[in-house]
């Protein structure tokens, strides 16, 4: 065989044998969960800004980019063999736990761990992490309990 021969085989056969992997993305959310989104940070913004006056004391707390990150369905043990998980929800019931993250004027990023275990389905702050902008430490991180 010619070496001009070659070259378009071996180009083949490196196609073949290697084929590009599938680009993986994130998928865009439907506008729906956009939606349900925007509306359940606005049923959150009172908790959310209560608490970052309590921290940061301050009368009006300032933020933006504002999102859920995170979303678990729990469901409280119903007695058994072994103990069951100590909730305030009544057993057998469903609460939520969330994430939400925002971000301070100054760059600080700050995530806030919320469920709506307690007796009132009200969303309280269990806990919470702050991260200062420039750094990728850190700076406090709380199990918090409002009441």
């Amino acid at each position: 065989m010619r070496k001009t021969t070659r070259l378009p085989i071996l180009i083949a056969c490196i196609i073949l044998l290697f084929p590009s992997l599938p680009a993986y993305a994130e998928p865009e959310p439907s506008s729906r969960e956009v939606l349900l989104e925007e509306a359940m940070l606005q049923e959150l913004h009172p908790v959310v800004e209560r608490f970052l006056n309590r921290i940061y004391r301050e009368k009006y707390s300032q933020f933006g980019c504002e999102r859920i990150s995170s979303i678990n369905e729990r469901v409280t043990a119903k007695r058994q063999k072994e103990q069951a998980h100590p909730v305030d929800a009544l057993h057998g019931a469903k609460y939520f736990e969330m994430t939400v993250e925002l971000c301070r004027p100054d760059g600080e990023r700050v995530e806030l761990y919320l469920s709506n275990e307690s007796g009132a389905s009200r969303y309280l702050v269990n806990g919470y992490k702050l991260t200062p902008a420039a750094s990728s430490g850190v700076r406090r991180t709380s199990a918090f309990s409002p009441e």
